[in-house]
């Protein structure tokens, strides 16, 4: 029933994405990738939730494959891999992933603490 929040959730981020690409610099290759990666499974999901009110599904691995040992998710749920998705989602992952990873790794040093220690 709030079909059309999602909407203008996924345009305002697709906006933020675009100027973030637009921004960024030309030799941010990976960050641009990223952002695309993001972009692209935003667009897909909106597409969707336009076209159809709803995001549609369709990969669900391994079905009909039970956790061994008689082991359960919590929940209940036995399958080995219960969640269904689909390509928008994994572009969505990817490229959030990718960003974090940036991130993390281009991080700035902290600031000097303005002690001499000679």
């Amino acid at each position: 029933g709030s079909r059309w929040i999602f909407v203008a959730v996924s345009v305002i981020a697709i906006g933020f994405i675009g100027r973030l690409f637009w921004r960024s610099p030309a030799r941010a290759v990976l960050l641009q990738i990223a952002l695309a990666l993001i972009l692209a499974g935003a667009l897909g999901n909106l597409y969707d939730r336009i076209q159809f009110a709803a995001v549609r599904d369709m990969l669900h691995l391994f079905p009909d494959t039970n956790l061994p040992f008689g082991l359960s998710w919590p929940g209940g749920g036995r399958g080995l891999y219960p969640w269904i998705f689909n390509l928008a989602d994994v572009a969505l992952l990817f490229g959030v992933l990718t960003v974090v990873y940036i991130t993390w790794k281009h991080a700035p040093p902290p600031p000097a603490s303005g002690k001499d220690p000679g």
